[in-house]
């Protein structure tokens, strides 16, 4: 899954140091569950196989370009508008605006006690629950590219399941 999130859009190369500290909270909470270097190896092998199967394995290396390209266009920054004004350089809080405005309230709401939810639970299963989608949420703050919140479209699933949980715990399933 790993390598077909790389393959299908280069900010995903955020994906494997946020699995991997999802990895470490997870053997933190839970001893017996350690990665083992081989599973680690495992792991990487697999991402890179899907990652340039995707390529055909013949054009493997246009990934790097195009990574390399959509980096430095990220750090320069685009022209952003608002609420009115504008910016090449971005605002911090452009995403989360962005966020707040465009999600329906009742996803934010479920979503919101979900989250909270998800606290309660013991650390391993929070870890996988909480730690990407809000790592990448941050991550984003950071972007000098705010040209839309499509960019903060990968948080969704975990919104939708945060709601789910929430939605769970109100009728008490």
């Amino acid at each position: 899954a790993v390598g077909a999130a790389l393959a299908a859009k280069f900010k995903m190369i955020l994906l494997p140091p946020l699995a991997a500290a999802a990895f470490a909270v997870e053997a933190r909470a839970d001893r017996s569950r350690r990665p083992s270097p081989g599973e680690w190896a495992l792991f990487a092998a697999a991402t890179l196989f899907v990652l340039a199967a995707a390529y055909r394995f013949t054009y493997a290396g246009l990934y790097a370009q195009g990574l390399s390209a959509t980096l430095s266009r990220l750090s320069e920054g685009r022209p952003a508008y608002l609420h009115g004004s504008y910016s090449s350089t971005g605002w911090f809080w452009y995403f989360p605006v962005a966020f707040l405005v465009k999600t329906p309230l009742p996803l934010l709401l479920l979503g919101g006690f979900g989250a909270a939810c998800a606290l309660r639970r013991p650390r391993a299963q929070a870890a996988w629950l909480l730690a990407p989608p809000i790592g990448y949420f941050l991550v984003t703050l950071t972007s000098k590219t705010q040209i839309g919140y499509r960019h903060l479209l990968p948080v969704y699933p975990f919104l939708c399941l945060w709601a789910g949980l929430g939605a769970a715990r109100l009728w008490g399933i």
